[in-house]
């Protein structure tokens, strides 16, 4: 009795053993801390300042020419085979073009796969350009989180726009770009607001969004309007099909666009003076509701439309 005793004794002290085991093993497993889930990415038009005269986005893939032609002229030391060689990696670009206080500023942020070690080799000393470091300030909440604030960006030495490679799927340039950086240290979610859902809407046509609506049609038309009452101008540019049966796009757009006036008693003027400046150009306005007329059916060139929403800016560096 004694023997079978003890062997009882013994076998509780194994099972025993073997609780205390295991759960320690689960304590372990339970104690063993989750992998990091990755950071979202950051829209590039959040990026962007919010006072900008002139948004524009541009879905690249479906216009190629055209964007590898703004690039060239915007950052004027980039060799078009080059600014074909970013293109092809961009899905969409965001650009912001002037303030209140300036004219002339160029803010620009695209998405897409960007592979940093092939673009970079783009922006090297060999071709004038400088990589330098800048830290973000950041604020406490993203510095708790631990959001990346070190960004490298590129300067060069004839050159007034700089640029930065944020992420894989995110870049930026600027005439000054440290308010980019220190927008994407703290990785801020996009307003939703009227703007943002007009450039947002998807499709193969380049949208635009205008706050200074004076200045939009003085680029284009040639004339000084005075328009008090218009808060808002948005519309899209269609390219046009090749003509005389070629595969293929033109070069030729189709401009169209709502104004907006805060006191739809003032639209049958707005509608005459559109008649006026727009006429000669081919336009056809219309009234879309009390407060919006829509203007369609004007022909722009690739030359016109870099003009129109970026030629402050080109300008202010000749």
């Amino acid at each position: 009795m004694k023997v079978l005793f003890c062997g009882k004794k013994a076998a509780c002290a194994v099972l025993s053993a073997a609780a205390v085991l295991l759960l320690a093993g689960l304590s372990g497993c339970t104690s063993t801390p989750a992998a990091p889930e990755p950071l979202a990415e950051v829209h590039p038009l959040a990026l962007l300042s919010d006072d900008s005269g002139i948004y524009l986005h541009i879905p690249v893939q479906k216009h190629m020419e055209l964007t590898s032609v703004l690039l060239c002229n915007q950052v004027e030391n980039l060799s078009e085979a080059n600014a074909k060689r970013i293109a092809q990696y961009v899905e969409h670009l965001y650009i912001g073009v002037g303030s209140q206080t300036d004219g002339s500023r160029l803010e620009a942020a695209a998405s897409g796969t960007v592979p940093q070690v092939g673009l970079r080799s783009v922006f090297t000393e060999k071709n004038g350009w400088t990589q330098q470091k800048y830290d973000a300030k950041s604020s406490e909440a993203a510095l708790a989180r631990q959001y990346p604030r070190s960004f490298t960006y590129y300067t060069h030495k004839e050159e007034a726009v700089q640029l930065s490679f944020l992420s894989d799927t995110v870049l930026c340039f600027a005439q000054n770009i440290f308010p980019l950086l220190e927008q994407y240290a703290v990785r801020p979610e996009l307003p939703v607001t009227d703007c943002s859902k007009w450039l947002q809407q998807k499709g193969d046509d380049i949208v635009f969004y205008v706050t200074q609506p004076g200045t939009f049609f003085e680029s284009f038309s040639g004339m000084a309007i005075q328009i008090p009452g218009c808060d808002r101008l948005y519309g899209k540019m269609h390219q046009l099909p090749a003509q005389g049966g070629i595969n293929g796009r033109s070069s030729t757009y189709e401009l169209s666009f709502m104004l907006h006036v805060t006191d739809k008693r003032t639209l049958p003027g707005f509608k005459s003076l559109l008649s006026l400046s727009l006429g000669k150009m081919g336009a056809k306005i219309s009234q879309a509701d009390d407060s919006t007329l829509e203007v369609s059916g004007i022909s722009v060139t690739q030359e016109q439309i870099e003009l129109m929403f970026l030629g402050a800016s080109r300008a202010s560096r000749k």
